[in-house]
């Protein structure tokens, strides 16, 4: 999305799109709420866009490339959840299938 319409625009697309999911979880008691999900490469946007982006998300989730084919660190660095800490995992990816190591 930053690629296509810019960092400014996409602050502006992800603050309706914030509004949007604030209104469907006051309208919608009980019911399950929008997720959503980005994808975000960090060498392709401004340090100030992921900082932005990483204040407002509710979970925040990390992927390295390790030395290995098909294997990645894989940390979780934010979540609201109750009594959450920073966690670190190995993630593999094969023939369609993942794995999750801690």
């Amino acid at each position: 999305m930053v690629d296509l319409f810019g960092e400014e625009a996409a602050v502006k697309i992800l603050r309706k799109n914030i509004a949007m999911k604030m209104r469907a979880r006051e309208e919608k008691k009980g019911r399950a709420r929008p997720l959503n999900i980005f994808l975000l490469n960090r060498d392709r946007v401004s340090p100030g866009f992921i900082a932005w982006l990483s204040q407002y998300m509710e979970h925040i989730i990390e992927f390295r490339v390790t030395e290995k084919p098909g294997v990645e660190k894989m940390r979780v660095r934010k979540s609201l959840l109750p009594e959450f800490t920073p966690a670190e995992a190995e993630f593999r990816f094969s023939k369609g299938r993942f794995e999750i190591k801690l």
